[in-house]
């Protein structure tokens, strides 16, 4: 089974959309696009969002994992036969 949400990525299309409105059409001071993203703090915000977004999309599959591999641990069954020392 395929799961697949096009409404999520039109929620990309349209931040990508106004991203781009805003930082290149909307240029007061009618700087070349380079220049923009080249600025410091562009960057840095650019940098702290994949960083958050990678941290929230492995959370759960890493969470999942973990709690697997401990429920498997803690609840082993006993196998017949098998004395406990």
């Amino acid at each position: 089974m395929k799961c697949y949400n096009p409404s999520m990525h039109r929620t990309f299309l349209v931040l990508f959309t106004f991203f781009v409105f805003i930082f290149l059409e909307l240029n007061p001071a009618k700087l070349p696009w380079w220049v923009i993203l080249n600025n410091e703090s562009t960057i840095e915000e650019i940098l702290k969002s994949l960083a958050g977004s990678t941290a929230l999309i492995l959370a759960v599959p890493i969470t999942t994992l973990l709690a697997a591999w401990v429920a498997l641990k803690k609840f082993t069954p006993i196998k017949p036969g098998f004395k406990r020392s």
